[in-house]
């Protein structure tokens, strides 16, 4: 997708960030969705040894703006790579709570029941939306006895002010990992707070 010339098919690119490594980066929008991207870029607070880029946005959804954060960490495969996810994660906490309602997407090597995941909740005051709908492993997705090792580390969290009223998985797209589809809606009866439209994200 990042090095397609429109996105995929029924959607723009909004931001792209490509590498030679798996560690790449895009933002796609459906194109005449309901939510609309207003501005994107590299979210300077996420510092790692390998400057593993994330993508923030500022996304206009009706009346209102969510803030969204997209990451793929380190996958935790010893105490170095661990602590650095960990680190990661601690700092998606603390975007998290910078003001304004937000999304957290993507890869996070976490699952839900690991401690670093729960923390990120915690102190990033964001619901699971995997709350209500079971876990949806999403890694790793190639056919065979393999499904039985399935873990959920592809993830979507948000503000209390935002619901999740649709998740599940999608299909097979040829990754090693299932695409993880949401869909939200704002609370009822719980007002939101309007995001600037334009400028760089915050």
């Amino acid at each position: 997708y990042a090095t397609g010339p429109g996105g995929s098919e029924g959607a723009s690119m909004a931001f792209s960030h490509p590498r030679t490594d798996n560690f790449g980066i895009a933002l796609l929008a459906r194109r005449g969705g309901a939510a609309t991207v207003t501005s994107s870029g590299l979210a300077a607070v996420f510092e790692t040894v390998f400057d593993v880029p994330v993508v923030e946005a500022r996304v206009r959804f009706g009346d209102c703006s969510f803030r969204l954060l997209g990451l793929h960490t380190l996958p935790p495969t010893g105490p170095r790579y661990a602590a650095w996810r960990d680190g990661q994660l601690a700092t998606a906490a603390s975007w998290a709570r910078g003001g304004g309602p937000a999304v957290v997407l993507g890869d996070l090597n976490a699952t839900r029941w690991s401690h670093p995941f729960r923390a990120l909740l915690r102190d990033g005051r964001l619901v699971d939306s995997a709350r209500g709908f079971g876990l949806h492993p999403t890694w790793p997705a190639f056919p065979g006895p393999i499904v039985l090792a399935r873990v959920p580390i592809d993830q979507g969290l948000h503000s209390e002010s935002l619901v999740t009223t649709r998740r599940e998985l999608g299909p097979f797209v040829g990754s090693d990992h299932f695409p993880l589809l949401l869909e939200l809606a704002w609370r009822a009866g719980e007002p939101c707070e309007a995001l600037p439209d334009g400028g760089e994200p915050g």
